[in-house]
């Protein structure tokens, strides 16, 4: 059988903090800028963006456990600042044309 790297779905929502009557790019979302990029340096992050509505966003992740997805969203600092909420759903690959999903993270 073979075996499927774990990856993550994490679902971003506007929080407590976010101001509604604002765009996506006026909120205060320098921290998170910073967080994602630093993220998918690493090779944690897969893929991000926000959505069309853009009152959040969704991001692809490499992460070992459901624990490891969560830890990734309560230190994004735009949740711990409450502009957004965050949901990790796992999900498994099957298929993807350019097999990126089967690559490992960088050591």
């Amino acid at each position: 059988m073979a075996r499927y790297p774990l990856v993550y779905v994490v679902r971003y929502r506007p929080g407590p903090a976010y101001q509604a009557d604002q765009p996506l790019l006026r909120q205060n979302l320098r921290e998170h800028e910073g967080y994602m990029r630093r993220q998918s340096e690493a090779g944690v992050i897969i893929a991000a963006g926000p959505t069309f509505d853009e009152t959040g966003g969704l991001v692809l992740i490499r992460a070992t456990s459901r624990h490891d997805a969560n830890a990734f969203i309560r230190s994004d600092p735009a949740v711990i600042a409450g502009i957004f909420t965050g949901e990790a759903t796992d999900w498994r690959p099957v298929f993807d044309s350019g097999s990126i999903f089967r690559q490992s993270p960088p050591a």
